[in-house]
């Protein structure tokens, strides 16, 4: 590798951890403000996993574009949620589409098995994807990708036997 492109790799991957920890801080503020379940770097099963394949599909597909906010940019987190899949948002996109659903029916769907809870929804998860840098063909460098979504009790305590 060319001494330039070794500089340019190692920028990469400073914007890449920068983008890591953002990921990081945000999964660290959701336990705190929804009390929910937040994985990383674990093995995902059950409704988790369900989700999780629905968003490796729309991604592998090409199916997934990005909001404005995350074009020509250097890498920062992402966010993707089930109920509006074709979509990466930056964070403020994400809140905001949060926010739009608030108190309705697709507020209380488990975005794993389409129940809709009477009472509202229990368990707020987010998964998070680790940054990414390639340096092949061409350098490029993405954020982590963090998968926000609700399950119903039946789904939660499927990926959760241990969670009360």
């Amino acid at each position: 590798m060319k001494p330039e492109d070794e500089v340019r790799l190692k920028a990469l991957i400073d914007q890449a951890f920068a983008a890591g920890a953002q990921g990081q801080n945000f999964m660290a503020s959701f336990l705190r403000e929804k009390g929910g379940v937040a994985e990383q770097d674990k093995p995902l099963f059950g409704a988790v996993a369900v989700v999780m394949n629905r968003y490796d599909l729309m991604m592998q597909s090409g199916l997934l574009a990005r909001c404005q906010h995350l074009a020509g940019v250097g890498p920062q987190p992402m966010f993707w949620v089930p109920f509006a899949p074709h979509l990466l948002r930056c964070f403020e996109c994400c809140k905001v589409v949060n926010e739009q659903i608030a108190g309705t029916v697709e507020d209380r769907t488990c975005d794993a098995c389409g129940t809709v809870e009477e009472e509202g929804f229990v368990y707020s998860c987010a998964v998070e994807r680790p940054p990414v840098v390639l340096a092949r063909p061409f350098f490029r460098s993405y954020g982590p990708v963090i998968v926000h979504f609700g399950l119903c009790r039946v789904c939660h305590k499927t990926s959760y036997p241990e969670s009360p």
